[in-house]
């Protein structure tokens, strides 16, 4: 906003002030100022990108977090990450990438909600019209036990659940729930939040295997053909 101007610009434009001042007591305005400020407007915007199977019985879960400021000056923000998955996926590890500037980290402790909130980055300064981006990923194993022994979960994996509108829209506890939390304000307390959800790619196969050559039984020497079928 610019506040260089001697008289009032229109009301209801970022932080519009102005000040009027009647010297003679008639009811008229004799003299005026105004100066208007900006505020920061930081928000927030949450993606799931991909969950790769890595042939060792684990999956590499992939979000991208976007942090954008739209307001007029600088401002600062906490970021965090909150996994609430179907209760059959165990987090195994997990961790970030930022734009170059934030590097990126490893996370600790407890993945188990509601106490697996990750902290990425804390009290962040990003400038007026600046966006930061950062990737998330998380190892995970789909633990389903046939006999029902699942310490942590139910044995049935349930996919997302609700809708993937902008905002927390999503089903927490189901496939692949995922929530971002912004703190804008420095008290603590989440000012923004934004979920989105994914699914694990997952199949049922199913193998048989015929003899479909010849007949039984076969001396040395027979060709014997197969056919295998694989069925999803």
């Amino acid at each position: 906003a610019d506040g260089s101007s001697e008289s009032p610009s229109d009301p209801g434009f970022a932080l519009n002030n102005f000040v009027e001042i009647d010297t003679d007591g008639d009811g008229d305005v004799d003299d005026s100022d105004q100066d208007c400020g900006d505020l920061p407007n930081i928000e927030l915007d949450k993606e799931f990108v991909s969950a790769t199977a890595l042939g060792d019985g684990t999956y590499d879960v992939v979000y991208n977090v976007e942090v954008s400021n739209n307001g007029g000056v600088e401002g600062s923000y906490t970021l965090s990450d909150t996994p609430d998955f179907d209760n059959d996926v165990v987090i195994n590890s997990g961790g970030f990438a930022g734009a170059l500037a934030f590097g990126g980290g490893t996370f600790a402790g407890d993945f188990t909600p509601p106490t697996g909130t990750q902290t990425l980055v804390t009290n962040q300064i990003i400038p007026a019209g600046g966006t930061d981006s950062y990737t998330i990923t998380y190892n995970v194993t789909l633990e389903l036990y046939s006999d029902g022994s699942n310490p942590g979960g139910d044995d049935i994996y349930t996919p997302c659940q609700g809708g993937q509108e902008e905002g927390v829209t999503g089903t927490p506890g189901t496939g692949l729930y995922n929530r971002a939390d912004l703190d804008v304000d420095g008290d603590g307390d989440n000012d923004v939040s934004d979920d989105d959800c994914g699914d694990l790619p997952l199949f049922d196969l199913a193998l048989v295997k015929d003899v479909t050559s010849g007949t039984d039984p076969y001396e040395q020497g027979d060709a014997v053909t197969y056919e295998v079928t694989v069925t999803n």
